[in-house]
């Protein structure tokens, strides 16, 4: 597979750190087995344009579509995380897609007007809803 001496286990890094290593890789591997809220590293990943490979569970799940903005595996199954960095590795061209798709993706789910935005209209809502004007 050729992977000897490309793939480096960094372990925990400071947060300043992470935009300098987002920049240096690749691609993300996130092969949580625990169903992560948030998701924000996978979110800074793509959001650096990325390909993220991922298990798709808890708040990943919600923003990898497998094969469109990333690629995904079950939970503890090395046999399909080998097989999808095998793709990205061997196609640069579909990683690079996957790394735009993924940065549209972020973009568009988590611009900070509309984000702001969406807040307003719920918080108004729930006024409405409560007989507030």
């Amino acid at each position: 597979f050729g992977l000897s001496g490309q793939v480096t286990m960094v372990g925990r890094v400071a947060r300043a750190e992470m935009p300098g290593l987002y920049r240096k890789a690749y691609a993300l591997v996130f092969p949580s087995i625990w169903p992560e809220p948030l998701a924000r590293t996978t979110q800074e990943a793509m959001a650096c344009s990325l390909p993220v490979v991922a298990t798709p569970t808890g708040g990943t799940a919600e923003l990898i579509e497998n094969e469109v903005n990333g690629l995904t595996f079950s939970p503890e199954n090395a046999v399909e995380l080998a097989a999808q960095l095998k793709r990205l590795w061997l196609n640069p061209a579909f990683a690079a897609e996957l790394g735009q798709a993924a940065r549209c993706t972020v973009e568009a789910r988590f611009d900070i007007q509309l984000t702001v935005s969406n807040i307003e209209a719920y918080c108004a809502e729930l006024a409405r809803s409560h007989g507030h004007s």
